[in-house]
């Protein structure tokens, strides 16, 4: 009986380190064992089931890695190796080729960066493409270079193309804008060009030719630093899908006009470009940035649906006029409008006031932002001027609503280089 019960035991021990083997050995089930494509695979671990529908879930995996990540799949078995060669989202900077923050500042480091990117894409299959982007201070001395890289992101057929020659960490930088680099407009053709459905642009240079058949998808433009030649508005007209547009910096642009209507425009954003006038038809608009010089002409159409604008005025002038009187021509239908200008006044005269909570904003904003200010007068009651009835006074109730306001929230001591009279 012992030796039968020994026997018993010992065998029902082999069977379960068997079974915990085989289970183990059911759940150690490599991912790169995965079947090929159009191929279909269930494993099944205890009581679940795992189902691999195709190959395709692999390289989501990896189009999902960062560059570096991408590239080292290729030691984790053979049948890996050529995986990253189809990585879609090309981000070639000096962190990810370089292992540096700033790499652009000598011409020994530029040399190593486009060695290594040129490397990248000569091993690259160049399909699958999506987004293509290179962020490194390179200039027109590195066209040739330059050139190269976007013609393979154009036969690539890229969607999202950012070419920014002055990175972020770089904006500090005094490079001159004759050396920076064109970007080949002889390259697109019809079907390259209606690809695009992002395009970002630092630091360069654009030669607009006049009979561009322009992007039929694009749905972002970004053009940060870049000197423009030619007529904007012309290409923008071609831009029928263009959901938000941004410009920063650009010059020259004293007057643009996009003579065709920008349905789909949600997104406008002109910063210090110091254009003398703007003119869109953009009926869906919802949010408008504005930051230059005053006054500016802006032409918006009949944006029903502008939700919130910004504008900025960087001079220092009396620009409270535009600010009430121009700006709400062009942006009737805003709900929230944000306004932030420096004012050069000596004095200010306000009447009407009633204690509202925008008076009493604009108040404060006049005192902390006019720097030359030395009076400033609150009057509760209206002393406004109606072609029908003449100057008329307000009632008794809102004056003394208004004094008791400004008293308790304006004092004197607040701001003693401004005499503050309330009548």
């Amino acid at each position: 009986m012992t030796s039968r019960h020994h026997y018993h035991a010992k065998r029902k021990s082999t069977m379960m380190s068997s079974n915990k083997h085989t289970a183990k050995r059911r759940l150690e089930f490599p991912l790169h064992a995965l079947p090929e494509k159009n191929k279909k695979c269930i494993l099944r671990t205890g009581t679940k089931s795992l189902l691999f529908i195709n190959q395709d879930i692999i390289y989501n995996i990896v189009s999902r890695l960062t560059l570096k990540d991408a590239v080292r799949t290729s030691l984790v078995s053979s049948t890996w190796r050529q995986l990253w060669t189809s990585y879609p989202n090309l981000c070639f900077d000096s962190p990810t080729m370089l292992n540096l923050k700033i790499g652009s500042g000598s011409k020994r480091t530029r040399h190593r960066f486009i060695r290594r990117v040129n490397a990248f894409l000569e091993s690259h299959a160049g399909i699958g493409l999506r987004t293509f982007q290179v962020a490194f201070a390179l200039d027109n001395k590195h066209a040739k270079y330059l050139d190269r890289w976007f013609r393979f992101a154009l036969a690539s057929k890229a969607t999202e193309i950012t070419l920014n020659m002055l990175p972020e960490i770089d904006r500090g930088s005094t490079q001159s804008w004759k050396g920076a680099y064109t970007l080949p407009f002889h390259m697109f053709d019809r079907q390259s060009a209606s690809r695009i459905e992002s395009f970002q642009l630092v630091f360069m240079s654009l030669k607009l030719p006049h009979d561009f058949y322009g992007f039929n998808s694009l749905r972002v433009l970004d053009l940060q630093r870049v000197h423009i030649s030619g007529d904007l508005g012309l290409l923008l007209s071609k831009c029928n899908a263009l959901e938000s547009l941004s410009l920063y910096r650009c010059f020259p642009l004293q007057n643009l006009k996009v003579q065709q209507p920008l349905h789909q425009l949600r997104y406008l954003s002109f910063r210090e470009c110091f254009q003398e006038s703007l003119e869109f038809d953009a009926a869906n608009l919802a949010k408008f940035e504005y930051s230059g010089r005053a006054p500016m002409d802006i032409t918006l159409g009949e944006p029903i649906n502008l939700k919130e604008a910004t504008i900025t005025l960087l001079e220092y002038d009396d620009t409270l006029e535009q600010v009430f009187t121009e700006l709400p021509k062009s942006m009737s239908s805003v709900e929230t409008l944000f306004v932030n200008t420096h004012l050069k006044t000596q004095r200010v005269d306000i009447s009407g006031f009633f204690g509202l909570r925008g008076q009493l904003e604009l108040v404060w904003y006049i005192l902390d932002n006019a720097l030359t200010l030395r009076s400033m007068s609150i009057d509760p009651r209206v002393r406004a001027y109606h072609r029908a009835i003449g100057y008329f006074e307000g009632l008794d109730l809102d004056i003394k609503n208004g004094r008791k306001c400004a008293f308790k929230f304006i004092p004197q001591y607040d701001y003693p280089n401004v005499q503050i009279e309330i009548f």
